[in-house]
């Protein structure tokens, strides 16, 4: 059921397996800016306590945030994106 619903990214076969999934999510997460990150969090902190309509426009903020310096991270970020190797 969790699966169903989204909640379940993978499923491995045992420790091992495991130990493989999280070192590639983990270096997936290195990966990412750190001003996306921390603005990740603030977001889910402040979708915890809000409604739909302040949550939205706290998302409108943080994407507006990331372009204040001109999108410096935003774009290097992109930039990698479209360069990776493609399986």
């Amino acid at each position: 059921m969790a699966e169903t619903w989204g909640l379940v990214d993978r499923v491995v076969e045992d420790e091992k397996t495991q130990d493989a999934a999280v070192e590639n999510w983990v270096g997936k997460l290195v990966g990412v800016g750190p001003k996306a990150i921390r603005s990740q969090k603030r977001l889910m902190q402040k979708w915890e306590n809000c409604s739909a309509e302040e949550g939205i426009m706290a998302g409108v903020d943080a994407y507006a945030e990331a372009y204040e310096d001109g999108g410096r991270e935003p774009k290097e970020m992109m930039e990698k994106f479209l360069k990776r190797k493609r399986r």
